[in-house]
């Protein structure tokens, strides 16, 4: 088996490649080789401030106890399948979802999968940092008196990048140290004072008695926020795979992240519901103050601030193991990868609060990209092949190799993407948020995801299997050829 990454520095070099690149992560360099270190940085990595804003569109639609019921139902449905492919291939085999896409989209049509993590993290990332950058300047303006001053929140915000980019060049290895040392008990106080506030001001009974307004109160809100859950865990989805990679265990990647993604996350959640409710903007930047008063308000900013830096360094690392998966991008050091994924997030700083409006569409249009694309990788692997994947072949663009199909793309992969797309823009609008009956009954990501995995069963069954390409245990003939030890490349 070849290489094109240089040997000349021995272990550290290979080590570096492995977790910084494409090389399978041997099960002996696992960084979460513990359930507390695992549940600890997925917990860390969910309880970014994108919960609270997810709280507080939760707390818009609905009452506290239904709003944690829709998100939990939501979110640990999609998380549930989500984990099922990633979980089982990343985290048995030590590759990136990229690579695991392979089988199903064909050796180039894989790339797709690439892009799409990587798009999707640039968008996350402008979005945590955006919010940073609007802590800053609330905080600036606020509790330092610098009014009608633009530069201060993007600047600080950028610099919080920097940081970021720096820890996530470092390694993997740092966000165990980072998160149990320093970030994790910051996070745990912040969080108890925010949650004392809420209950000092109102009560537990005045709080489980708020009511969204009744004037912006929709039709099938319920079901809207059902939809909410299911897309944020569809989100999720994308950084799966680079993260599994790094756990010891299929088992220990699963479970722990749908108990940290769907269940340790709910007290960020409901800090953000409580609050949307009770002040009635779902913005932190907004109603912290308003809440906390001066002292606390400025806390809570460096609430939003700490609880970003670990999700954002997830996100720039799982973005830049996707970039680097092609030859000539792996030559590039991974820190001036970072650097250049970083720019899209240092320019939205100066619109940060346009961006921040925009929050509840993105999270429908991560779903609408990713639910198809789940369905696909796990009909594949787990219906067609059985469980059975070789991966000589995944690491290989050889024609005729078991995963090239038509020139090294599935075009029946595809086809069924398109198909679930088409039926969640069908269901439901991400951009205005309109529905119809269906909707109301049955979401968008679900029907989706469905559609998708059996338009790509049924296209497989009649149309790939008869013909010999993909390898499938249930072909009767295959027209894969043999590789050579020099085909199997990284």
């Amino acid at each position: 088996m070849s290489s094109d990454i240089s040997t000349s520095g021995g272990a550290s070099d290979f080590h570096e490649h492995a977790l910084m690149g494409r090389l399978p992560v041997l099960t002996s360099e696992r960084v979460y080789t513990t359930w507390f270190s695992w549940l600890l940085q997925a917990f860390l990595y969910g309880a970014a401030t994108w919960s609270l804003l997810g709280g507080g569109f939760l707390g818009s639609l609905l009452p506290p106890l239904e709003g944690f019921a829709a998100f939990i139902l939501g979110q640990t449905i999609a998380l549930l399948v989500c984990s099922l492919f990633t979980g089982v291939v990343c985290a048995r085999y030590g590759i990136d979802t990229a690579d695991a896409a392979r089988p199903a989209l064909g050796v180039r049509g894989a790339q797709a999968v690439r892009w799409l993590v990587f798009f999707v993290m640039m968008a996350t990332t402008v979005i945590l940092v955006a919010l940073m950058a609007a802590a800053f300047d609330e905080f600036a303006s606020v509790t330092l008196g610098m009014s009608d001053n633009n530069v201060v929140g993007p600047l600080c915000a950028i610099a919080a990048l920097v940081l970021c980019v720096v820890l996530a060049g470092i390694g993997p290895t740092i966000l165990e140290r980072v998160a149990n040392w320093v970030i994790a008990p910051l996070f745990v106080v912040l969080l108890v004072a925010l949650a004392a506030t809420l209950i000092n001001r109102y009560g537990f009974v005045e709080l489980w008695n708020l009511r969204p307004d009744p004037e912006t109160t929709v039709p099938g809100a319920y079901v809207m926020a059902v939809e909410f859950g299911a897309a944020t865990g569809f989100g999720y989805w994308v950084t799966t795979g680079a993260m599994y990679r790094l756990v010891s265990t299929p088992r220990m990647a699963m479970h722990g992240s749908v108990i940290a993604w769907s269940y340790l996350i709910l007290p960020i959640v409901g800090v953000g519901i409580f609050a949307s409710l009770a002040v009635g903007s779902a913005d932190p930047t907004h109603w912290m103050y308003e809440l906390m008063g001066p002292i606390g308000g400025a806390v809570a900013m460096i609430f939003i601030v700490i609880a970003n830096i670990t999700a954002l360094v997830v996100m720039l690392y799982v973005a830049a193991v996707s970039v680097r998966q092609s030859k000539s991008l792996m030559r590039i050091p991974s820190w001036l990868t970072m650097c250049v994924l970083a720019l899209p997030a240092a320019f939205a700083t100066f619109f940060a609060h346009q961006v921040l409006d925009s929050y509840s569409g993105i999270v429908s249009y991560i779903a609408l990209a990713s639910a198809p694309v789940v369905a696909v990788l796990t009909v594949d692997y787990f219906v067609l092949r059985r469980g059975e994947l070789d991966i000589r072949h995944i690491f290989t663009s050889k024609p005729g190799s078991k995963y090239w199909f038509w020139g090294g793309v599935n075009p029946m992969a595809f086809i069924a993407i398109v198909v679930g797309i088409v039926v969640y823009l069908a269901l439901y609008d991400p951009v205005s948020g309109e529905h119809g009956t269906v909707f109301q009954y049955v979401t968008a990501s679900l029907p989706s995801f469905v559609s998708a995995g059996l338009v790509y069963w049924l296209l497989t069954v009649c149309v790939v299997i008869p013909r010999g390409l993909g390898s499938y245990p249930s072909a009767r003939t295959s027209r894969a050829v043999e590789l050579e030890a020099d085909d199997v490349r990284f």
